[in-house]
């Protein structure tokens, strides 16, 4: 986070992360937007520096899916596209974002304590928190309808987590109901992989939809990070240094009728 030293390092900070990344043997690399990076980089930088591999993408829309083989969709959403952290304060999603803040929790533009008297129900509407516009939520729903149609199975990324359950009621997505009632209509969707909550979490949703909030690397000296074996009923996480060696997360039977 260059814009918290004493001397900017932001650039020179992504230039690292980004050459391992060119060192890894990973066929493909995918990024989410989380809200350190809109601190540090506009939407145009970002797309030049992390989606120069995508065509489906633009400033405008900083979110895709990908089919890494037959059956199985990653559908990778832009968590902080209505964002009071986003650097072009003239784009329609900032004022919205802004209004949506002056609406539920007046403490921000008053200059006082963001939580202290606001209802956890309301504490979620931050400057580190954001949410989704009304496109890219149509969006989702054409991806979730195609994906059951063709009897994929869906793991969505998303830097907030979507249920406070496998957060907190401080660090989840703003509009995370209509998010989370859109996927819940969705049999195809078996996992939601978030970060952002430091903590890390865990919740099996009523749905059987499993959020796992991974831990961040940032909180702890050993580490925090691992691979995922994806199986047809079972996703398996083998983590390193904070994160359990082994967490088997079984994957629920999709029925015919959730097929639209």
């Amino acid at each position: 986070e260059g814009l918290k030293m004493k001397e900017p390092q932001t650039n020179e900070a992504i230039g690292k992360v980004l050459a391992e990344f060119e060192r890894s043997k990973c066929l493909s690399v995918h990024h989410t937007i989380g809200n350190h990076e809109l601190m540090n980089f506009d939407r145009g930088t970002l797309l030049k520096l992390l989606f120069s591999h995508r065509e489906d993408v633009s400033v405008d829309k900083l979110y895709y899916s990908f089919k890494p083989r037959k059956s199985w969709r990653f559908v990778l959403i832009d968590s902080f596209e209505l964002s009071v952290e986003r650097l072009d304060k003239d784009s329609a999603a900032y004022h919205e974002a802004k209004g949506l803040i002056d609406k539920n929790n007046p403490n921000i533009a008053r200059g006082l304590n963001w939580f202290k008297g606001i209802s956890k129900d309301r504490q979620r509407f931050v400057p580190y928190n954001g949410g989704l516009g009304r496109e890219q939520l149509k969006w989702l729903h054409n991806e979730l309808k195609e994906a059951s149609k063709e009897g994929e199975r869906i793991v969505l990324l998303s830097h907030q987590p979507l249920i406070p359950e496998a957060a907190s009621c401080q660090t989840i997505l703003w509009n995370y109901p209509e998010v989370l009632s859109l996927i819940g209509k969705f049999e195809c969707v078996c996992m939601v992989l978030a970060g952002h909550y430091h903590n890390g979490g865990y919740v099996k949703d009523k749905n059987g939809c499993h959020h796992v909030t991974v831990r961040a690397c940032l909180t702890c000296e050993e580490g925090a990070y691992g691979t995922m074996d994806v199986y047809e009923d079972r996703i398996v996480l083998r983590g390193r240094g904070s994160i359990p060696k082994e967490t088997v997360y079984r994957l629920r039977v999709v029925s015919e009728r959730n097929k639209l």
